[in-house]
């Protein structure tokens, strides 16, 4: 129970734990909420939850197929928030995976790095 308590900890500490959590939850949030915009019965791109998804996941990653879009005010202004919310989400995650090499790569510069050898002997002077 301990070492659980200890994992739980160490996850919730985590920078990247936190920045992935934001990014699912903005897609899964604004992939229900664009259903509440765009969902009418002549209306065929919003069918379900995962249309919504769909649509949320392909426009924070900037891919924008076209195949699902808001032709709601509503709709549009939710896309606007998720586009911007998505760059800023984005950013912070291919930044701390940046830092998070730079980091290694200034320890291995310094020596400060783990060494695991089996069956070595080191001579030191």
């Amino acid at each position: 129970m301990k070492r659980f308590r200890r994992y739980l900890r160490s996850l919730f500490r985590n920078r990247m734990f936190w920045i992935v959590t934001m990014i699912v939850t903005v897609a899964l949030s604004s992939g229900v909420a664009i259903l509440r915009f765009e969902q009418s019965p002549g209306r065929e791109e919003f069918n379900s939850i995962a249309d919504g998804i769909w649509w949320s996941v392909v426009t924070m990653t900037t891919v924008g197929y076209g195949d699902h879009f808001p032709v709601t005010g509503g709709g549009r202004i939710l896309g606007v928030a998720l586009m911007f919310s998505s760059i800023v989400l984005v950013s912070l995650f291919t930044a701390t995976v940046s830092s998070i090499f730079v980091a290694k790569k200034i320890q291995e510069g310094k020596g400060l790095d783990t060494v695991d050898f089996d069956g070595h002997l080191l001579v030191c002077g």
